[in-house]
Parts: C-alpha cells; sequence; structure tokens
C-alpha cells in the first residue's frame, strides 16, 4: 500500500497523472482548486484519459502545486523529496483533544475499534512518529511545523511565516482574505469552509473554536485522551487541564 501512496504523491506533485488511479480524478474535492474542479466538468462528456491529459497540461503551466493530505505519515512524504528537489512540506498540528472531538463528531471511532481511548492512542503514536521522523531528517529546512491554534489566534502573521516558506508574496489582497475567513468570521469567499463538516454557514471568529472541546466534553474524556497523548502535548506545548 505505501508503493500505491507514493506513486500517488510522486503523480500530483510532478504531473504526472499516469501514475494515479482513474479514482483519483472523481475525488470530490477537486471542486475546490481553481485549476482542478475543470476535471470533475470534463468527466460528465469525455474519458478519463483525456480528462488527465488536460489536467497535466493545467498542471505544467503551473509554477506552484500544493497538494493537501490528511493522515500521510512523514517518513512517506520524505521518500519522494529526494527526487523533487523544490519540494517543501506544511506540516500541520493540531491539539489531539480538538482532533478527538472532531473524530467523535464524525463517528469515526467506534467501540469495536477501541472507542475513543484507541483513536486516540493511534492518533497521537502517528504524531508523534511525525515528530521523530522530522527532527532526525536531513531535509528539516525543507519542513515547517505550523500549529493549528496559530492559524486560529494569528492568522496573519502564521500565514506569512507560510508564504515566505514557500517564497510567494503575502500581499494585501492574500492579507485581507486570509482575516475574513478566520478572524472576521466572513467565509463568503471560501467555498469548502461552507460546508456542514466544516464550519457551515457560522459567522464566528475563528478563535472560539480552539478549546470548544473543554465546554463540551466530560473530564473523564479529556483525562483520557491525555493520557494517551502525553509526549505530543507536552512537545508541542498544549497544557494539561
Amino acid at each position: 500500500m505505501s508503493d500505491v501512496h507514493k506513486s500517488t504523491l510522486r503523480g500530483w506533485l510532478t504531473c504526472r497523472f499516469e501514475l494515479l488511479y482513474d479514482t483519483a480524478f472523481k475525488d470530490d474535492f477537486l471542486e475546490y482548486g481553481k485549476k482542478t474542479k475543470a476535471t470533475l466538468k470534463c468527466l460528465n462528456t469525455a474519458d478519463i484519459k483525456m480528462c488527465a491529459k488536460e489536467l497535466e497540461e493545467r498542471c505544467k503551466s503551473s509554477r506552484l502545486k500544493i497538494i493537501k493530505t490528511i493522515r500521510t505519515p512523514l517518513q512517506l512524504a520524505l521518500s519522494v523529496m529526494h527526487d523533487i528537489p523544490g519540494m517543501r512540506i506544511i506540516h500541520l498540528v493540531r491539539d489531539p483533544r480538538s482532533t478527538m472531538k472532531s473524530q467523535t463528531h464524525r463517528g469515526v471511532c467506534p467501540i469495536r475499534s477501541g472507542g475513543i481511548p484507541g483513536c486516540a492512542k493511534r492518533h497521537c503514536a502517528n504524531v508523534w512518529d511525525n515528530t521523530l521522523t522530522q527532527n532526525k531528517s536531513n531535509y528539516r529546512d525543507r519542513i515547517l511545523t505550523i500549529k493549528y491554534e496559530d492559524i486560529a489566534m494569528n492568522p496573519i502573521e502564521t500565514a506569512q511565516k507560510m508564504y515566505d516558506f514557500v517564497d510567494l508574496e503575502f500581499n494585501e489582497s492574500v492579507k485581507k482574505y486570509v482575516y475574513e475567513v478566520t478572524l472576521g468570521g466572513d467565509r463568503t469567499e471560501c467555498k469548502v469552509c461552507q460546508l456542514k463538516w466544516q464550519i457551515g454557514g457560522k459567522h464566528d471568529s475563528s478563535m472560539d473554536h480552539i478549546d470548544a472541546w473543554k465546554k463540551t466534553q466530560a473530564p473523564g474524556w479529556i483525562a483520557g485522551i491525555q493520557n494517551a497523548c502525553t509526549d505530543v502535548l507536552d512537545f508541542y506545548n498544549y497544557t494539561m487541564v
């Protein structure tokens, strides 16, 4: 399976879409990319090979290729770095208590798999493994770790850091957009933000979501996650409660 993951990652980053399975071109998330959403429309009238070829042309004309992946092991991402000299990784870390609240809400931690304690143990083991991998990597200067909470509380400063990391201009237009979709609470220009499983139709500040778990989760629930995630909480300076 890791070979499939590596091939897929390499394919997206290098515009070599022959490395991808056909299902990759039917992913609903393509709808949220300015140059990828046309692929979904293309599939309504043409075959996958033709649509993939059109996407390849758009991909190759782009100066920057950005991929957001979830739960991709850092070791896997690093395995393709040697062959892609310009590749950089922004490694997003979030308070595991917030992550577990989100996963609880989405029902992805069933009792048969150990429930929340088992889910927390597996999640934090993966985060810790990524942390150790980054610290030992020869590519540390090409990896930037960002905490979700810093984006929510200090979006302008954190976005500036990410833009500087990938050598992009953080202009006033981008700064205004970043403020509006975070502290400003105006997400009319962010289509994915408006989805129910994201923030939905709410217009509150991004700061309101950081510690929501403190108000909604039972002490025993919190203690169980903290016990499973001590290393991660300590390393990333998250406060125990």
